[in-house]
């Protein structure tokens, strides 16, 4: 760039001529995002033997991505037979990303994550892009200088500073915003309904049972779908054991059938009304008579709320693409309030990446967050 901080004639050129060197590309992309004299310029510069038939680096991109629709891709495809120089590039990208999802985890930083013997075009495309006046102006790479290989579901991944997970394909914005935050800070976003079933964590009254072996586990402080799981410690002395569930609206009792002296586990023939909110305490019998029952004085009431349809519908829909990443579910279920869920999947990502810090961090915030 010249004295004034404008393109030169000779930027110009390199432009259109895909010669940039990495180095100028950040300040010439920030510059052409805020000069519109540059801009103009540089389309009148254009040589008349670049053609604006020739595939642009947007196109390409959207192809990478898997955001073309099939005719496009179509069209696309025709146009690359007749632009050796362009076909070689996306194919080169094609390269580059494979790569990416195979490198063992480590954080990588321009320098080293982007070989020089690539097109020097090939930088900031894997950096970040943004779209301008039909022309591709470059992110800063100081915006995306961090990416995070993982493991996940079995599959080599690499998350993006900006949430972007180029494995996983094109991810609802919302959930690209999460994931970029989660990964960033290193903890988990909660849902807000969260804190309306804790709001009100009254202590029970009467004698304090604390020494009882007997506890409930889960669901406590959570969203659940529609049929949970209740689990809870046994006591020692009981051959028997009854859940009972109290909806807070309107008082309706529900209680499990009696369920044997080994069992710590019970969950309901049918699901739960969507949005209520109930109570629940496990009662240890034995021979029929109560002996126990948690929680008890002083341990708090056990809340926990059912999904509500609409969001369970979300969830289906998010499960059903995202499914197999246990990262994005883990995610998906904090989001959500299902803390149990969201748990389990980063225990899972914990196990397939034993000396990454990231998984643990998170599953440490989730704890950390839920009492």
């Amino acid at each position: 760039m010249n004295a004034n901080g404008h393109l030169t004639a000779d930027d110009k050129a390199a432009y259109w001529l895909r010669t940039l060197p990495p180095s100028a590309l950040p300040a010439i992309s920030e510059h052409l995002q805020e000069c519109a004299r540059c801009r103009e310029e540089l389309i009148d510069a254009r040589p008349p033997n670049v053609s604006v038939s020739d595939p642009q680096y947007e196109e390409l991109v959207g192809w990478l991505e898997e955001k073309l629709d099939p005719i496009e891709r179509h069209e696309l495809s025709r146009r690359l037979q007749d632009s050796p120089q362009a076909a070689a590039e996306l194919a080169d990208l094609l390269k580059f990303r494979r790569e990416m999802n195979q490198l063992p985890e480590r954080v990588y930083l321009p320098d080293d994550a982007f070989p020089r013997s690539r097109s020097s075009w090939i930088l900031p495309i894997a950096a970040g892009l943004a779209l301008g006046c039909g022309f591709l102006w470059l992110i800063s790479v100081q915006q995306n200088r961090r990416a995070i290989a993982l493991r996940d579901g079995g599959e080599e991944i690499v998350v993006r500073q900006d949430g972007g997970i180029p494995a996983l394909g094109h991810l609802p914005p919302e959930l690209t915003r999460a994931i970029s935050k989660t990964v960033s800070s290193g903890k988990v976003e909660l849902s807000p309904e969260l804190s309306m079933i804790r709001s009100s964590d009254s202590t029970l009254a009467g004698a304090n049972s604390s020494g009882q072996t007997l506890a409930v586990i889960s669901p406590v402080g959570t969203l659940v779908e529609a049929v949970p799981t209740f689990r809870w410690r046994p006591d020692p002395s009981a051959n028997g054991y009854r859940v009972n569930l109290v909806a807070k609206n309107n008082g309706q009792l529900l209680s499990s059938p009696m369920l044997g002296g080994r069992t710590t586990t019970w969950r309901p023939n049918e699901g739960l009304r969507p949005g209520q909110e109930y109570e629940w305490e496990v009662e240890a019998l034995h021979d029929g008579e109560m002996i126990a029952k948690a929680p008890a004085p002083p341990a708090a009431e056990t809340r926990f709320a059912v999904l509500p349809n609409e969001n369970r519908m979300a969830i289906d829909k998010l499960r059903a693409q995202f499914g197999h990443s246990h990262l994005v579910m883990g995610i998906v279920y904090a989001l959500a309030g299902l803390l149990d869920q969201a748990r389990d999947e980063l225990e899972l990502l914990a196990q397939e990446n034993p000396t990454s810090d990231l998984p643990k961090k998170l599953i440490a915030s989730l704890t950390n967050r839920t009492h």
